[in-house]
């Protein structure tokens, strides 16, 4: 399911995809900790390691930098 919903998004030429998950198992996707690309978690508390970024499209990625906002979700 993880592999076909990044398919798309590859398809799509999503810049890049965040999950707040666990984080031994999204980073088998090439998930990072977004720590590493300057990004940070709106919500307090999240360990570093389970906040994460997913550049699918290489040559799209962005050099945005900042807080990641979940929309809908306060």
């Amino acid at each position: 399911l993880t592999n076909r919903g990044l398919d798309m998004l590859r398809a799509d030429h999503c810049p890049f995809v965040i999950v707040v998950g666990h984080a031994s198992y999204y980073p088998r996707f090439g998930f990072e900790p977004g720590s590493r690309h300057g990004l940070k978690c709106q919500w307090p508390g999240i360990p570093d390691d389970s906040f994460m970024v997913l550049y699918p499209d290489a040559e799209s990625r962005t050099a945005a930098t900042g807080t990641a906002y979940f929309d809908g979700l306060d």
